[in-house]
Formats: structure tokens, sequence, C-alpha cells
């Protein structure tokens, strides 16, 4: 039986085995690549441990984690240290708070979440104002 499914992070390696065979010689200029451009490979395992909260198309997008306590930010592959080294304390005027970086990875940076109510939780309150 064929079951139709998000790609997985962990089907990676077995789907490049697969366009390789099929596609042999310079694959990466079919329009199987093309197609492929500007994906964000581990948005779908970030989806699944939280909630999107942002996404620009093949840019970067945010997940809030289940429960709140952090966010992380995903980005195209090989982008994730220079957001990290932009979000550094040193970088900024004292006094500004910044959320914690409490892992990077290629493909993404964990946040601590700031404590206070969210933007969306401020609009809402005013809206019922």
């Amino acid at each position: 039986m064929i079951e139709i499914r998000a790609e997985h992070l962990h089907d990676v390696p077995a789907r490049e085995r697969l366009l390789d065979a099929c596609f042999p010689g310079n694959r990466r200029a079919k329009t199987s690549e093309r197609l492929r451009e500007g994906r964000l490979p581990a948005l779908a395992q970030a989806a699944r441990s939280g909630t999107v909260l942002v996404h620009r198309l093949g840019r970067r997008a945010v997940v809030r984690e289940h429960g709140g306590g952090a966010f992380r930010k995903i980005v195209r592959p090989g982008r994730a240290a220079s957001v990290a080294a932009a979000s550094a304390p040193s970088g900024w005027p004292a006094g500004f708070a910044l959320a914690r970086v409490l892992a990077a990875d290629e493909q993404s940076v964990r946040f601590a979440a700031l404590p206070g109510r969210t933007l969306r939780a401020l609009g809402e309150e005013e809206g019922s104002a």
C-alpha cells in the first residue's frame, strides 16, 4: 500500500539516493532539483513539536514549542550560525531584552521564551477593551 505523507527529516538521504539513481549525471540542473530550491527541510520536524507562528516560504519560519517555554527559528541550511551570532547580547544596547539562545544546529536556532505577554495577547486585550 502506498502512503502519501509529509516528508520527514530522516527521509532526506533516501530521497537523495533515489533522485541520484533516477537522474544520473548532473541532476542538480534538472527540474527535480529546481523544485527543491528554497525549502526548509527542518520545518516539518519542528512543526510536529509546536505551532508554526510565522512562515516566509523558503526563507524562514518560527515555531513555538508545545508548552511555550521556547521558540525555534528555522532557516535555510547553513544559515543558523549567523542567526545565533546576531542574537549575542554583546551586539545590542544595554537593557535590551534578548531571548537566550538555547541551542543551534545547521538549520535552526532554539531560543528561550522571554517573560511577559505576547504581542498577540496584548492585541487581544486591546480589542476587548
